[in-house]
């Protein structure tokens, strides 16, 4: 990456502003250190006021009895009631909300009565509906035969004069 020497330059001259204006800055700082009568004496003329103690406490009671009567301004109003639209626009809100309740109700009456009338329908016919069979469990010999038709049945074994166990009809020959 190539940089150009004008923009470097640019970059060198901004932080050597800051770099001024930090020091300025500090030097200020250290100064109000260095002088606390001066600033004291600053201080002192910015806080001089020409009011007499007693218009600044009347300054400070209006202010006072104005948040007092902020605070309580809207409990103190007094109620004018509804004008003639106003109420014409609530009663016709309210007759709509009825009208809707009522037809609601409707509708969830009718939809119990159907409800009941097929589950009386269903209690009265149950000969009618025919369940199909559903697969009978096997009972459990039948179920124990069913695993054991795939099983070998095996002779018991004799024993012999060597004293090996051995099926009936098998010789075995040691050589």
């Amino acid at each position: 990456a190539v940089v150009s020497t004008q923009s470097t330059g640019i970059i060198m001259d901004a932080q050597e502003e800051a770099l001024k204006m930090s020091r300025a800055r500090r030097q200020e700082e250290w100064q109000k250190i260095r002088n606390p009568d001066v600033i004291a004496e600053k201080d002192k003329e910015e806080d001089f006021e020409t009011k007499t103690l007693y218009e600044r406490l009347q300054e400070n009671r209006e202010l006072k009895r104005a948040e007092i009567e902020e605070q309580f301004r809207y409990k103190n109003m007094v109620y004018s009631g509804l004008d003639n639209d106003e109420h014409k626009f609530l009663e016709a809100w309210e007759n709509s909300k009825k009208s809707e309740n009522k037809e609601r109700a409707k509708l969830e009456t009718l939809e119990l009565q159907k409800f009941k009338a097929r589950i009386v329908d269903l209690e009265a016919a149950p000969s009618a509906v025919q369940l199909k069979p559903t697969a009978q469990q096997p009972s459990k010999q039948s179920r124990q035969k069913q695993l054991l038709s795939g099983v070998v049945k095996r002779r018991k074994t004799v024993k012999s004069s060597e004293g090996t166990d051995q099926p009936p009809g098998i010789i075995i020959h040691h050589f």
